[in-house]
């Protein structure tokens, strides 16, 4: 089995991606604003996403 070791500098380089790419989708999904979503990622940042796009 290959071990690696964490790198957190890239980490965070990709992950700034992923948060681009998560509020891409958000922005272009056609909401009401009454859905109910379950968002378990645990990223504040994508949540605060979802909290623009529903009113509720």
């Amino acid at each position: 089995m290959n071990t690696f070791e964490f790198d957190g500098k890239k980490y965070k380089m990709a992950s700034i991606h992923q948060k681009e790419w998560g509020n891409t989708l958000i922005s272009e999904l056609k909401l009401k604003g009454d859905e109910r979503i379950l968002d378990c990622t645990g990223l504040k940042t994508i949540n605060d996403c979802w909290k623009m796009r529903i009113k509720r």
